[in-house]
């Protein structure tokens, strides 16, 4: 169960018995790109964390990410995503440069046709 509650603009995070992939895949929509599992943690765990909102693009909260990877303080006092993993959670997201597998779609009918 994933539940993220927000105030004004704090986020508390709080998941019993998740996966690294899913807690990747929630990290993903919050900061809004693409984040690697580097972990090689295989369990389920209880994960529970309180952040800033501010600056995040991803698919929870609108608006630019203009932090970096250090996680700089948020201007309403509130802990940054960034620090708040590493800090409450003990794991570190890093900014790398790397490949990223897409999928391309170039061409879409609606009724499909014989080969």
């Amino acid at each position: 169960m994933v539940r993220a509650m927000g105030g004004s603009s704090t986020e508390n995070f709080e998941s019993h018995g998740m996966s690294m992939a899913s807690l990747v895949r929630e990290l993903a929509n919050y900061i809004g790109k693409p984040v690697t599992d580097a972990t090689g943690l295989t369990g389920k765990y209880n994960v529970k964390m309180s952040f800033s909102r501010e600056g995040l693009e991803g698919g929870r909260r609108g608006g630019p990410m203009e932090m970096a990877a250090g996680g700089s303080t948020p201007s309403d006092g509130a802990t940054s995503l960034f620090k708040a993993v590493q800090e409450q959670l003990g794991l570190k997201l890093e900014q790398k440069k790397g490949t990223v597998e897409l999928i391309v779609i170039d061409k879409a009918e609606k009724t499909p046709t014989a080969n």
